[in-house]
């Protein structure tokens, strides 16, 4: 335990994996032992104070803490493991039956007792209680996973089936039921009853061998807590689950302030606390029949109840807790038979979904690489291996609330008169109807992939069906594809969105699991797709039909190209001087718009570093010097021949550090040449000579690619060097100075070859040029002149993170989205040339994207747009969930109609800052839509906050709302007046103000 609690979440999942594979009896671990009960018992009780101790003083790590707990027995010392021998003992005596089955049993118990033991006691119990029907006896084993040949496994085998006389029935009931505490008390510490017990004391009677045994109660339990408690002990079996479950809520809120303290008696707290989530899950299960003809308020309440259980279990439960608001908000609405109660009900059902598969992958990260290294180094079954996170997940809260949110899904949207498929071609025009904009009638072969991602930059030699579980929204569709088909769900603008749209390939999302297994069935079969309002209907055709559908697919991206763009002269322009041959579309329509929108729409200000400056800086000497840390880091796990700490340590001291740190070469360059040295066969190198600070110079002055005479200015003669060592390294370093122009062009030629690798090494190395000081003082002068902020005023740290962020934008160019989509179109990628648009940040309330011609039906009368809480990433980002959406007619823009309320959890704020925008000239070209390819990089990083929309006044204020989406649509058509074309808007909301930050046609 020490070893794994040090280690984290991996060696606590370990751990757990181990203790599973215990539990669920694919680990024998007493095999060919004889171990005493009590030793168990101790063993057990030393275990559970451990994880006891491990919960409190490792407070990130509970979940897994509880989880190992909920597969272990809480032990104890003294008698209370012997009392298992001593104790069946006693029942054989007194009730007569010394031989058989229960000689067998008793046996087994001295040899070696498990968690089956209870089991096998329960058995007996029902066995005895159905009048002695021997097939209840060996059902209740079978529940459990016991089996007769598990039974003969047994060191000490149990051969017989059990066989008492009536006249021993009420004995054996009473002595049973005392003994299956015991047991319990060892083995079952998460038993209902036995943790109730062991929290509120107390005392056993028993006569021979079955001494009394007393356990005080837990000091300290909140008022009324034992009576809650007792409570729940009544009602634990009843039909009627509501007020049980209720009641086990409302304990468990009641312990939450005492597992959060440290105690000597925490683990028996921890013990309750699993019993009463165990319970309500169960309670929830037997309510399944009942909720089968339940309206949605009921199931929504279930929903909230299981949601606030899996809330209690969880540690990071932010997320979980504002869906649980959203809920009591949805059973509101629907109680007051609001308008749009389904609306938002759906939208908190996304968020919840999308919460509940969070924690799936968190489960399936952390557990399941150690149950596939765990269980074959223990030989479990390859088929427990396999489902392993599986069934962990099927034995929590988290699968009984899917299992309510597959419930609720199709009530909603039979109230709500939906299909099982959400076009993303489409946007609802109302709860009764839903437009599909160019309904895309395709065949195609039907290919199964886990994520579109993993396929972008694939080409198919078929017309292809995708059906793709995972689609971000930021992905390209790969050639050949003629239909995306998805459960998961991207927003109507997000830039895989658009791309359907322009290709004129079917897009869609379907939430009904069945039809999407069924289409997953017809993997490899030629299906045709015919989309309808709300449905889509799919039959397998012939061969000879592909030929006949050949019109069904519309032309893809017309015939384009790019032309290369030279350095004007400039690093850095003022929007006045946005030309076409400086800047890009985004940087000229924002230019364009100033002045011009209404005074109520804001503009910020802008400056752009224009076409070519990437390459002059390229170009520029202070980047002739070759960064080592590139070419050398992967020599960095080679064994180091030298002291690596007293060379440290000495480059430390030396003054001249200062002068490279300014230079931009680390101190990990220095370390990594030198490694490379002696991995080269120089030899070992003299430690001595290191310390001296005119050798260091000299080492300088060759990286910095200044000539040399062989003495440094401090006096340092190369000739005094005190082995041949020296002088290799130093004229090796001098030899090998290199460029990164020549570094890029090696990485292009991998390119040419195949080698996708090569496009993340590209930009990586792009993150190493250096800003020449003509760059750095005239972006100061323009952005000061301008009115914006300059980075540098406070520091030089603040300055390098903006430019950092430029050459982020520039790295861009490499990306495997942007150079994957620039090679589907042919354009030349060489050709591509990025400038990069500077604006000071607006730290927004909300963030929109409007289309100024609703994209679905075509309808230009009509706008549609989306909003998300924060700035804007988290839309035309691969952030999760759903956006707002709205229509609004251009003749009417006072009554703006909500079509979809927001799931997306997540928002993003940052602190008063500049962003960096990419303005490539690949962007916005007729016949292909970049826009969205680049990246757009702030120079601060953005915080990201786990949203309550319970309490946004965009969802539950009607006026803010109305004013909001009014403002929005009313920009909206006031720029495509301004344009006369439909436009592509980006803007946020300060304060209850328009800011228009981006505009471009709408493709």
């Amino acid at each position: 335990m020490d070893q794994a609690k040090d280690t984290g979440e991996l060696g606590l999942a370990g751990i757990l994996v181990w203790m599973r594979f215990m539990a669920t009896r694919q680990l024998i671990w007493n095999k060919n032992y004889n171990v005493k009960p009590r030793e168990i018992s101790k063993a057990q009780d030393r275990l559970t104070d451990l994880l006891q101790n491990t919960y409190t003083t490792h407070p990130q790590h509970r979940e897994l803490l509880r989880m190992i707990m909920s597969t272990v027995g809480r032990g104890g010392e003294g008698d209370v493991g012997q009392r298992i021998r001593d104790e069946i003992l006693v029942i054989q005596r007194n009730n007569d039956c010394k031989g058989g089955m229960m000689e067998e049993w008793h046996q087994k118990l001295h040899n070696n007792t498990s968690p089956d033991d209870v089991v096998i006691c329960q058995a007996l119990i029902d066995y005895i209680k159905s009048d002695f029907d021997i097939s209840i006896y060996w059902k209740t084993l079978a529940e459990n996973g016991i089996t007769k040949e598990r039974l003969l496994s047994y060191d000490r085998a149990i051969h017989s089936d059990p066989s008492f006389r009536r006249d021993q029935k009420d004995g054996l009931l009473r002595d049973l039921g005392h003994y299956m505490r015991t047991l319990k008390a060892v083995h079952s510490g998460a038993d209902l009853e036995s943790a109730i017990s062991n929290c509120m004391g107390y005392q056993a009677e028993g006569e021979g061998f079955m001494v009394g045994v007393q356990i005080n109660p837990v000091a300290d339990l909140p008022s009324g807590f034992p009576e809650l408690l007792r409570f729940i002990l009544q009602h634990v079996e009843d039909r009627n689950v509501e007020a049980l479950i209720e009641g086990l809520l409302e304990a468990r809120q009641e312990l939450r302030p005492l597992l959060l303290k440290s105690s000597d008696r925490l683990k028996d707290l921890l013990f309750l606390d699993i019993a009463l989530d165990s319970t309500v899950r169960t309670a929830t299960e037997r309510a399944y029949e009942e909720l089968n003809n339940a309206g949605p308020e009921k199931i929504m309440y279930f929903i909230t109840l299981v949601l606030e259980n899996l809330a209690l279990s969880s540690d990071d439960n932010e997320d979980l807790i504002y869906c649980l608001k959203g809920w009591h908000l949805a059973i509101s609405m629907c109680k007051s038979q609001s308008a749009h109660w389904a609306l938002y009900a759906k939208s908190v059902l996304d968020r919840t979904r999308l919460g509940l598969s969070s924690k799936a992958e968190w489960y399936q990260r952390i557990l399941q690489p150690s149950a596939e290294y765990l269980g074959s180094l223990l030989e479990v079954d390859p088929w427990a291996i396999n489902i392993f996170t599986e069934e962990v997940i099927r034995a929590g809260s988290a699968a009984t609330l899917s299992s309510l949110i597959n419930r609720l899904d199709p009530v909603l949207r039979e109230t709500a008169h939906l299909g099982s498929w959400d076009f993303l071609m489409q946007v609802v025009m109302s709860w009764d109807s839903w437009q599909v904009i160019s309904p895309v009638e395709v065949v195609g072969y039907v290919d199964v992939v886990e994520e579109l991602l993993a396929v972008q930059n694939k080409s198919y030699d078929r017309p292809t069906i995708l059906v793709a579980k995972s689609v971000k929204g930021e992905e390209e569709i790969p050639d050949g594809t003629v239909a995306v088909l998805t459960p998961d769900m991207p927003d109507v603008l997000s830039h895989v969105s658009v791309r359907a749209r322009n290709c004129k390939v079917c897009f869609a999302t379907c939430f009904d699991p069945k039809i999407l297994a069924d289409l997953q069935a017809n993997k490899g079969k030629l299906l045709r797709l015919k989309p309808s309002s709300a449905d889509v209907v799919y039959s397998e055709v012939k061969e000879g039909d592909l030929a006949d559908s050949s019109n069904l697919k519309g032309d893809g991206p017309s015939s384009i190209t790019l032309v290369r763009k030279q350095f004007g002269g400039k690093y850095a322009i003022s929007a006045g001087e946005f030309t076409p041959e400086m800047v890009g579309a985004k940087s000229r329509n924002i230019s364009y718009l100033k002045g011009k929108v209404p005074s109520w729409v804001g503009i910020p200000t802008s400056v752009a570093l224009p076409f070519g400056v990437f390459e002059k800086v390229l170009a520029d000497k202070l980047n002739q010097g070759f960064k080592f840390t590139i070419l050398f880091s992967s020599f960095e796990l080679a064994s180091i021949r030298f002291k690596l700490l007293d060379l440290y340590c000495c480059v430390t001291r030396c003054h001249i550090l200062k002068q490279i740190s300014q230079q931009g070469c680390l101190r990990v360059g220095l370390v990594s040449y030198i490694w490379w040295g002696v991995l080269c066969g120089f030899g070992p190198a003299p430690i001595g000579n290191w310390y001296e600070v005119g050798y260091l110079t000299l080492v300088f002055k060759i990286i910095r690619g200044k000539k040399t005479s062989g003495r440094a200015d401090m006096g340092f003669d190369i000739t005094t060097l005190s082995s041949d060592w020296d002088v290799k390294i130093l004229r090796a370093l001098s030899a090998f100075r290199s460029r990164v122009v020549e570094k890029l062009q090696i990485l292009k030629k991998k390119l040419g070859e195949g080698d996708f690798d090569a496009l993340g090494e590209i930009r990586q190395t792009v993150l190493q040029l250096s800003a020449p000081p003509e760059l750095v003082k005239e972006l100061k002068t323009k952005m000061l002149s301008s009115g914006m902020p300059w980075p540098g005023d406070e520091g030089e740290q603040r300055w390098e993170q903006a430019w950092t962020a430029i050459k982020k934008v520039w790295a861009s160019k490499w990306n495997e989205r942007a150079y994957f989509s620039t090679r589907k179109a042919k354009l030349d990628h060489e050709y591509l040339c990025m400038a990069v648009l500077v604006q000071e940040i607006i730290n927004a309330d909300y963030a929109f994207v409007i289309h100024t011609t609703n994209p679905s039906s075509g309808d230009s009368s009509e706008i549609y747009a989306e909003v998300v809480k924060g700035l804007g990433e988290t839309l035309v980002g691969a952030y999760p969930g759903r956006a707002l959406s709205f229509i609004c007619k251009k003749n009417n823009l006072s009554s703006p109609q909500v079509l979809g309320y927001p799931s997306k959890p997540i928002a993003l704020f940052i602190r008063r800052s500049i962003i960096f925008r990419s303005d490539s000239n690949g962007e916005d070209l007729e016949g292909y839509a970049g826009a969205g390819l680049y990246d757009s990089v702030p120079m601060d990083e953005e915080e990201k906050v786990v949203v309550d929309y319970s309490c946004d006044p965009l969802l539950n204020d009607g006026k803010f709302q109305q004013s909001i989406l009014s403002s929005i649509a009313g920009a909206g058509k006031a720029i495509e007046e301004l344009y006369r074309s439909p436009q592509d808007i980006e803007g946020v909301i300060r304060d209850g103000k328009v800011y228009v930050v981006q505009a471009r046609p709408q493709m």
